[in-house]
This record gives structure tokens, sequence and C-alpha cells, in this order.
């Protein structure tokens, strides 16, 4: 659900901006933020997570949890 209205957002929007043929082109932007927290609601209630869970690992993506193993990478045995 994400990243499809994500990508339909991205590649809409600015096509609909760029040859509106108007000078209100500027509006996509701001109206694609606002389908975006459109689409984040629709995400998290389709989810059925709590709010902190669907953000870690749904928002973003498992963030952290990346983070933490690129972090492991580079590290030598014995250090803390």
């Amino acid at each position: 659900m994400l990243a499809a209205g994500y990508w339909t957002g991205a590649l809409l929007f600015p096509i609909v901006g760029i040859f509106s043929g108007s000078d209100n082109g500027w509006v996509a932007m701001p109206a694609f933020w606002g389908y975006m927290l459109i689409v984040w609601g629709v995400s998290w209630a389709v989810s059925g997570l709590g709010w902190s869970e669907w953000r870690s690992n749904i928002a973003f993506y498992g963030v952290r949890k990346l983070a933490r193993s690129m972090t492991r990478l580079s590290k030598e045995a014995g250090d803390t």
C-alpha cells in the first residue's frame, strides 16, 4: 500500500504539475504531500498495527535494524 501510493504520486503529480499548462503548476508539490498524508493514514489503518510499531517497521522500513546490522559489520571482535 505504502510503496504503491508513493510511486503513483511520485510519477503522477510532477507530470500533472509540469504539463498543466498554467502558472499554478507549483500546486502539485503541496498536493503530493497532502496525498502522502492520506496514503500514510490508509497504510497505518490497513496494517492493523499500533502507531509505534507501524512507524518503526513499515514507515521507516526497519531502518533501525538495518543501521544496527551495518554498524556491527564495521566493528572488530572485542569492540564495545
